[in-house]
Formats: C-alpha cells, sequence, structure tokens
C-alpha cells in the first residue's frame, strides 16, 4: 500500500549479511516459544501444585524476553507463576545463587510486580544478614540499578563486615584520608569515594556499637501495674547483656546487628527468670529489641552515603 524511504547508509537487517545481532539466548527464544505454542489450558494447568517442566529458569526467560519485547499477557502469567513460586515454603530464594535471585528481582522490578519484589526482598536481606550467601555482587547490581535502598543497606554492610580485615597502620600509604589508624583500609575496592564511604561506615557503625550498652531500647505496657520497676529491671538487664556481649564478642567491631542478635540471645534465656518483670512487659521488651533491629537494617544506606 505504502512504502517508507529508507536511507542508503542504514542497511541493517535487509539481508542476512547485514543482519541485526539480537543478545537474547537461543534458549530465551526457545522457552518462548514453548509458551506461545503451549495451548491456554496447558498453561493454566501449571501453578504451584503442578509444575512439570516449569523450571524458574524457564520462567525467567519467559519473563525477561516478554518484558523486553511487551509481551504483556505472558509477562503477567510468568510473573504470576514466579510470585507463587517466591512465596512456596521450600521457595527458590532460601538457597538459588544470587545470579538466580538477581534475576528475578529485576524482572520484578521492571514489570513492576510489588507483591513479588517484595517478598524478594524481604527473603533476600535476611539472606545477605544471616546467612553465608554466595555472592552479594549480583544482588547489589540490581538494587544499585532500581535505587533499591533498603536492600543496597544490606549488602553494604555485608561487604563491609566481610573487608573488615587489614588496618589502616599496617599500610598507610592507602589509606584515605579521613581514615584514623587501626580502622580498616578496604584496598580491595579501588574506587576511592567508595573506599572513604566504606571507611565512614565503618567509624559511624563502631560508634553504635560502642553505644549499644546505653541506647536501651524503649516499650510501652502502661496497662501493666508496676510498669516503672519493669523498665527498671529491663534498664539493668539490657545493660548488663549488651555489656556482657561488647566484652566476649569477636566479630567486627562495626557489626551493630551481629551484637544485636547475641544480645537477644542472652536476654531471651535472662528475661523471663527475673522476678521482677511482668510477663507483657517482658514480651513488649523483646519486641522491642526486634523493633531496633529492623530499624537499624532501614538506616543502613545511610552510613554508606557519599557525600
Amino acid at each position: 500500500m505504502f512504502s517508507l524511504p529508507q536511507p542508503q547508509d542504514r542497511l541493517d537487517g535487509t539481508s542476512d549479511a547485514t543482519a541485526i545481532r539480537l543478545s537474547d539466548t537461543a534458549d530465551q527464544f526457545r522457552d518462548l516459544l514453548w509458551a506461545l505454542y503451549s495451548p491456554p489450558s496447558r498453561l493454566c494447568l501449571y501453578n504451584r501444585f503442578n509444575q512439570g517442566e516449569l523450571s524458574l529458569e524457564r520462567l525467567l526467560n519467559i519473563a525477561e524476553i516478554s518484558i523486553k519485547y511487551c509481551i504483556t499477557s505472558y509477562e503477567d502469567w510468568a510473573m504470576e507463576r514466579l510470585y507463587q513460586l517466591a512465596q512456596e515454603p521450600t521457595s527458590f530464594l532460601r538457597s538459588a545463587p544470587a545470579t538466580k535471585c538477581a534475576r528475578v528481582l529485576n524482572v520484578a522490578v521492571l514489570s513492576d510486580h510489588k507483591k513479588l519484589q517484595k517478598v524478594v526482598e524481604k527473603s533476600l536481606i535476611s539472606r545477605i544478614l544471616w546467612s553465608n550467601m554466595d555472592s552479594v555482587a549480583p544482588i547489589l547490581e540490581v538494587a544499585e540499578h532500581h535505587d533499591l535502598r533498603r536492600l543496597k543497606g544490606a549488602a553494604y554492610y555485608r561487604e563491609l563486615i566481610a573487608l573488615d580485615g587489614v588496618r589502616s597502620s599496617e599500610d598507610p600509604r592507602q589509606t584515605p584520608p579521613d581514615c584514623p589508624r587501626n580502622y580498616p583500609i578496604f584496598s580491595s575496592i579501588s574506587n576511592p569515594a567508595q573506599r572513604k564511604a566504606m571507611c565512614g561506615a565503618h567509624l559511624a557503625l563502631s560508634t553504635v556499637c560502642q553505644d549499644l550498652p546505653r541506647n536501651i531500647p524503649k516499650f510501652d505496657a502502661r496497662l501493666c501495674p508496676l510498669h516503672d520497676q519493669c523498665l527498671e529491671e529491663w534498664s539493668k538487664a539490657w545493660t548488663d547483656a549488651a555489656l556482657e556481649v561488647e566484652e566476649e564478642y569477636r566479630g567486627s567491631t562495626a557489626d551493630v546487628l551481629g551484637r544485636l542478635r547475641a544480645t537477644m540471645v542472652l536476654l531471651r534465656k535472662s528475661l523471663p527468670e527475673l522476678n521482677g518483670m511482668s510477663v507483657s512487659c517482658t514480651l513488649a521488651a523483646l519486641e522491642a529489641i526486634d523493633a531496633m533491629r529492623d530499624g537499624m537494617v532501614d538506616e543502613l544506606a545511610d552510613y554508606f552515603r557519599v557525600d
């Protein structure tokens, strides 16, 4: 019916000799074709109880290529299946490699699937902070690209604790100007600004650790008739536990979450044995420690800001 003018110097895609090369893999297209040629009734059968041949890799391939080429119906289908898998008791988020988890997080953000993104972020933060995850680099790359603040903070913190080794006094030539003696120099970080941010975070978090015995978690249990007495007992119990942890802890001097966790373990054992605290105040005090920990996780990213 009509034709558009083509510039003479633009030959891309006009023949096999000038083919447009795609970055997508053959496996991605195979998995997309599998979805395109599957009867709708067959796709509906794949749910959390009957995955069949529907592997995580296949779902990711379908999701990634559907998002890239705006195939909305298959994008929605793949994202819902990923969401179902992520919610299972034995979810892949508990043990899958960091690279695969990062891909799931990326498609969740690109597809604007808030529920999946929330589940993935929560699980990854827990794995990053409390387990020996193989590597946080792929996850940190996605978190930085999409500015996922809470996840970035957890990843930076994990790197900080892992790199807390070589001290500035051992090699003063590599020490950033604002980094005092006997603090980590993070020589494996080539970017001076990032190295300075790590040093600043270490200083700030070390100060938080030193202040833990005096930073008593607050709680409200006004219905308790002995609330004032409970608060007095709680203050003493917290201070004693935090000081004991500080004296015996062998981890990084900036590992505030590790110290909080150790303090909580001590208090879970000792608080029920205190005669001076009611049951309601004891439970409220333990919840206050959880709230303090969660608040610290929320604020981790602020410690690594580069001004």
